[in-house]
């Protein structure tokens, strides 16, 4: 429900891609759905609210659809590598059942403790959640923005919004579905 003076970071995940079985953050993989064809799904997740701007990761996966919805709505579109996918290092782009056999023993420990380890040469989910809260932290809260999103980035929002990862993690984000953070 939009009150007067309230405005709303509207996050968006991008289309569903084609990685199925790979390991990737900052990856860039293909999408599998193309962008134009969303456009009219998530422009009616906005609820008729005008957007100031649209930011988007550099990954194609978010630019695409950020671009498609530019023209759409007449919003200029903000890249910033702050909202990047978590990164998985040099596990990026492999597949997840050729590193349970090639990098096994350091797999497990990561799965094992996923909150505060870091994949080999990657990110932690604390380092996540600063990078993006560096971000949230820039937006201007007098109007209304658009993030066409990773879900790792609407995951980290919602830490930085008080949940904890655990919470964060237990409800899905779906391609396409619309998320909204209230910009106070």
């Amino acid at each position: 429900m939009y009150m007067q003076g309230l405005f709303f970071l509207t996050a968006v995940r991008h289309p569903p891609v084609v990685a199925e079985g790979l390991c990737f953050g900052q990856s860039d993989v293909p999408v599998s759905v193309a962008p134009e064809e969303c456009v009219d799904r998530v422009h009616q997740s906005l609820s008729g609210r005008a957007c100031a701007v649209i930011w988007t990761s550099p990954l194609s996966r978010c630019a695409q659809l950020a671009n498609c919805l530019s023209a759409r709505v007449g919003a200029p579109v903000c890249v910033d590598e702050r909202i990047l996918e978590m990164s998985f290092g040099v596990w990026e782009g492999q597949a997840w059942d050729e590193l349970t056999h090639s990098d096994g023993v350091r797999l497990s420990q990561w799965m094992n403790d996923w909150e505060r380890q870091r994949p080999p040469q990657g990110e932690s989910t604390e380092d996540l959640v600063e990078r993006v809260q560096d971000w949230w932290n820039s937006l201007d809260r007098s109007a209304h923005q658009l993030l066409v999103a990773h879900a790792g980035v609407v995951r980290a929002l919602r830490v930085i919004q008080g949940s904890s990862w655990n919470e964060a993690m237990e409800q899905k984000v779906p391609h396409l579905s619309a998320e909204e953070f209230p910009l106070r």
